[in-house]
C-alpha cells in the first residue's frame, strides 16, 4: 500500500492518508480539537485527513468547516486510522487501514459509574492494547505505561488559539471577585457544586459565572448563579476578559482546555490536581492548587485573591509567561503529522487484536442488550431506598416535633395561668 521513495526519510510516493474515528460529531472540546487537527492536517501539513462515523447512521448534525465527514461504511483506505473514543477503538478493524492508533484525551472508565460495569469494562480495554497511543498530556501518558507498559506513547498537548485568546495582567477592580466556574453539573467528576459551594462561602464579596456546555440542564442543576453555554471560542475569551480566577475543582481531567485559555487570557486559576494540570499550573505562580472535596479550602483561596491585588496581579503576569511556552494549534498539528508519517512507516504490532476486540463489543452490546432492565431496576431500586430513608427521616422529625409540643403543653397546663384560666371557662360555663 506504502509506496516507500526514501524509507529513511519517510517519504511517500502519495501523501499519508488518515481516518480519525467518531463515534458521533456533537459539539465538544474533544470533538473540536479532532476536527481541528482533521483540518490543518489536510490543509497545512499535506496529509490527507477525514472523519469516519462509527455511531448509529443518520444525519451526522453538526460538521465542521473544511472536513471530509462519511459514514463507517463509505470509509476508504487510509494508512493510518485513529481511535478518538473507547467505543471506536473496535472500528479500528473494520475500515481498510495499513496502521491503528489511538488519541487519548482522557482515562474514560472513570466517566463510569459502578451501575455501567460494560461501559467501565469497554473503556478500560482499550488501554490495553497492543497499539501506539497519542495522549494529549504527560499524566495521561503515565496513566497508560501504568496500565500497559509496553504501549508505546506520543505525547501531542492540545494547542490554544493565540490569536483569540490573550490578554493582559489582572489588576484587582473594584467590587466583588469575579469568578468563572466550568464544568457541567450533570457530570459528578467536574466538581461544580464544590466550586460553587466555595464561592458561596467566601467571606469576601464575590459574584460567580458558570459556563457550561447545556446551559439550559445547568440553571436546572443550580440557583442564584449566572449561567452561560454554548459558546464558541469568541464568546469564551470574551468572557475571559471579565473575569478574575476561574475555579475548577475537577476529580479527573485529560488535559483541561478551559485553564489553559484562561491563562493567555492573563487569568489566574484556583484548581485541584485533576491531573492535566501537571503541564501546567504551577502552585503560587500562576494559580493556586486546592485539595479535592474541599470547599472551604477553595474558598479560603479565593478570600486570598480578593484581598490580596498583589498576589493576584503576580499569579496573572505568571499565566501569561506559562501560556508564552504553550504550543498554539498549529503546532500541535505538526507533532501529530510528525507522529502519523512515522507510524505509517512503522511495522504493524496489532494483527492478533482485532478478532479479540470484535467479539468482547459483541458482548458489551449483547450484554446492553439483555440486561438494560437489570441496571436500571438497581438505580430504581436505589432511588426509592433512598426515599424511604428521606420518608423515615421525615417521620422521626414530625415525631419529635410532636413529642416536643405535647412537652410544652404538659409545661403550659402545669402553670398557675393556665390553672386560672381553666377554672374561669367552668364558671362561664354553668352560669
Amino acid at each position: 500500500m506504502l509506496d516507500l521513495i526514501d524509507g529513511a526519510a519517510g517519504h511517500y510516493a502519495h501523501p499519508v492518508r488518515v481516518c480519525f474515528l467518531v463515534h458521533e460529531l456533537a459539539r465538544s472540546g474533544g470533538v473540536e480539537v479532532i476536527a481541528g487537527h482533521a483540518r490543518r492536517l489536510s490543509q497545512q501539513e499535506g496529509i490527507d485527513a477525514e472523519i469516519a462515523l462509527t455511531g448509529p447512521p443518520g444525519e451526522p448534525g453538526w460538521v465542521p468547516d473544511g472536513v471530509t465527514v462519511r459514514p463507517l461504511a463509505e470509509a476508504g483506505t487510509y494508512d493510518v486510522a485513529v481511535a478518538t473514543w473507547w467505543e471506536t477503538v473496535p472500528a479500528l478493524y473494520e475500515v481498510d487501514a495499513a496502521r491503528r492508533t489511538v488519541l487519548l484525551q482522557g482515562i474514560e472508565h472513570r466517566f463510569y459509574s459502578d451501575d455501567e460495569p460494560l461501559e467501565r469494562a469497554g473503556a478500560a480495554l482499550a488501554l490495553a492494547l497492543p497499539l501506539h497511543y497519542l495522549a494529549v498530556s504527560t499524566w495521561l501518558k503515565d496513566e497508560l505505561a501504568a496500565v500497559n507498559p509496553e504501549a508505546e506513547c506520543t505525547l501531542v498537548p492540545n494547542g490554544v488559539d493565540k490569536d483569540l485568546f490573550r490578554g493582559a495582567p489582572r489588576q484587582r477592580s473594584e467590587g466583588p471577585l469575579r469568578v468563572l466556574v466550568e464544568g457541567q453539573p450533570s457530570l459528578p467528576f467536574k466538581g461544580v457544586a464544590d466550586a460553587l459551594t466555595a464561592v458561596e462561602s467566601m467571606s469576601e464579596p464575590a459574584e460567580a459565572t458558570l459556563v457550561a456546555l447545556d446551559a439550559d440542564q445547568a440553571r436546572e442543576a443550580v440557583s442564584g448563579v449566572r449561567v452561560v453555554g454554548g459558546l464558541d471560542g469568541r464568546g469564551m475569551a470574551d468572557l475571559y476578559e471579565n473575569t478574575d480566577v476561574l475555579v475548577k475543582l475537577s476529580r479527573f481531567e485529560g488535559l483541561g482546555m478551559a485553564p489553559l485559555e484562561a491563562f493567555h487570557a492573563g487569568v489566574p486559576c484556583v484548581l485541584t490536581p485533576y491531573g492535566g494540570h501537571v503541564d501546567y499550573l504551577r502552585d503560587g505562580e500562576n494559580g493556586l492548587s486546592v485539595p479535592f472535596g474541599d470547599p472551604q479550602a477553595a474558598a479560603a483561596a479565593l478570600d486570598r485573591l480578593a484581598r490580596d491585588p498583589a498576589l493576584l496581579e503576580r499569579l496573572s503576569r505568571g499565566a501569561l509567561s506559562s501560556a508564552a511556552d504553550w504550543p498554539a494549534p498549529v503546532d500541535s498539528t505538526r507533532e501529530l503529522a510528525t507522529a502519523l508519517r512515522a507510524m505509517a512507516g512503522a511495522e504493524p504490532r496489532d494483527g492478533v487484536v482485532g478478532p479479540m476486540l470484535r467479539a468482547v463489543s459483541a458482548e458489551i452490546e449483547s450484554g446492553r442488550e439483555r440486561f438494560p432492565g437489570l441496571l436500571g431496576d438497581r438505580r430504581a431500586l436505589a432511588a426509592a431506598k433512598a426515599h424511604v430513608e428521606e420518608l423515615s427521616l421525615s417521620r422521626d422529625d414530625c415525631a419529635r416535633m410532636l413529642e416536643e409540643e405535647r412537652a410544652r403543653l404538659e409545661e403550659l397546663k402545669a402553670t398557675r395561668a393556665y390553672r386560672a384560666a381553666t377554672a374561669v371557662r367552668r364558671i362561664v360555663r354553668r352560669g
